[in-house]
């Protein structure tokens, strides 16, 4: 009897250091855990033969070198910007959306340093951001439903309406005749806008 009373008390000593013990022993967190999400988006070639990036994550825009690979990063004033779109100005500078802010953006390659142009329509949601043939840059607002303009000599901002409502606007180009092509993303259609005019055309297509 006392031989299997003992076994019983070793037998729950050894359970026990294996709980305590087994409890504290330290692991090491996953790295999705630790790792801070940057949120890398967009990317565009620089006229300093850099390649620049957004951070929506991180609000910060990115640069790296194809020579070298190495990666510096410049924080947006504005915080919660989420940095969405990025191109490339005929000013040399590097131009994004701040979706998260209602701002555009932009950095000079030369010295880093990031202006901020507010959008006049509140929770515009600039997304997509391209160069147009004016030597402005041209983007599309897709919670406001508006195509935007900004100067790149006085920084204003002009909007022109979408006609058809809650089209939600999402990627603009420059074409070949010289105007502005978007898409709207909730609508059958493709949009046009003459940047001489501020004319919108819709081309609906679908059934």
């Amino acid at each position: 009897m006392k031989k299997v009373t003992k076994t019983v008390y070793v037998s729950l000593a050894l359970f026990l250091i294996v709980i305590i013990f087994g409890g504290c022993t330290s692991q090491s967190p996953s790295p999705s855990e630790t790792s801070t999400i940057y949120g890398t988006l967009k990317i565009t070639t620089g006229l300093d033969n850099n390649m620049w990036f957004t951070e929506s994550g991180a609000d910060k825009i990115g640069k790296i070198s194809p020579q070298s690979g190495k990666i510096t990063e410049y924080n947006i004033p504005t915080p919660n910007a989420s940095a969405y779109a990025i191109a490339t100005g005929p000013d040399n500078n590097i131009w994004f959306t701040e979706s998260g802010a209602d701002k555009i953006g932009e950095i000079s390659p030369q010295s880093g340093k990031i202006t901020e142009y507010n959008i006049p329509t509140e929770n515009a949601g600039p997304n997509a951001i391209a160069i147009g043939p004016d030597n402005n840059m041209w983007f599309t607002e897709s919670r406001a439903n508006k195509i935007g303009k900004i100067s790149l000599q006085s920084g204003k901002v002009t909007e022109y309406n979408i006609p058809t409502e809650n089209t939600s606007p999402d990627a603009i180009a420059l074409g070949l005749d010289n105007n502005l092509w978007f898409t709207e993303s909730k609508s059958n259609n493709i949009g046009k806008i003459s940047p001489s005019t501020g004319v919108i055309t819709e081309y609906p297509f679908g059934n």
